[in-house]
């Protein structure tokens, strides 16, 4: 309960950089953006 209604409301999901190894990490994002940065 509560799971699918919250994904049919209108609430903005935070976007960002989902991999944990990237450099610019955000641990808050639920949606990858493809803005993730690597240093080798």
């Amino acid at each position: 309960m509560g799971g699918q209604a919250a994904q049919q409301m209108s609430i903005p999901v935070p976007e960002g950089c989902t991999d944990p190894n990237a450099g610019n990490f955000d641990p808050t994002a639920r949606s990858d953006d493809g803005s993730c940065l690597y240093q080798f």
